[in-house]
């Protein structure tokens, strides 16, 4: 059995909508002519128009089932791909906060702007001597001396250009 590409929703309808308005429109704008090149009989037309509708009926029908057969099949490859994608993103942000939790070096995270601490490991609340809550409530100057906090502040600012520089590589 052959593995189904992987497609968009939206590039799977259209494969299903362009086929079938091509072969409607052909059917719709080509029938008739041929139909008045076999006969000029208007009953023999008035028969054949209906049995000629009754057959686009069967004719897309068959089209439309097969052709949803095909992309249903792409849909479902697209979705099982996302959710897979999406399974392994959280086990590996699982694996980080693990990671991060079980880390025996006082680690924290902060916001840039702000230097509002975010999130904190045990060792670094132990560290300090504070409580999870308290040690949340602050931001990176709080926690150095306070002769420090210039330094910090320039580091911090050598940080931020070093992340905005557009570096040049050799390959």
């Amino acid at each position: 059995m052959s593995h189904p590409e992987n497609i968009s929703p939206g590039k799977a309808v259209l494969r299903i909508v362009l086929p079938y308005s091509l072969f409607g429109t052909l059917y719709i704008l080509y029938s008739d002519k041929i139909l008045r090149v076999l006969t000029s009989n208007p009953d023999i037309i008035s028969a054949i128009q209906t049995l000629k509708g009754l057959l686009f009926v069967v004719v897309t029908s068959v089209m439309l089932y097969f052709l949803s057969r095909k992309n249903i099949n792409a849909v479902i490859a697209h979705y099982t791909e996302a959710k897979q994608n999406r399974d392994e993103a959280l086990r590996n942000e699982e694996m980080y906060w693990s990671l991060f939790n079980q880390s025996p070096i006082p680690t924290w995270i902060y916001d840039a702007e702000t230097l509002q601490i975010l999130r904190a490991n045990n060792p670094a609340v132990e560290k300090y001597g504070y409580t999870m809550a308290e040690f949340l409530s602050l931001n990176i100057a709080d926690i150095r001396p306070v002769e420090d906090i210039p330094e910090l502040h320039e580091a911090l600012q050598r940080s931020r250009e070093n992340t905005r520089r557009s570096w040049k590589n050799l390959f």
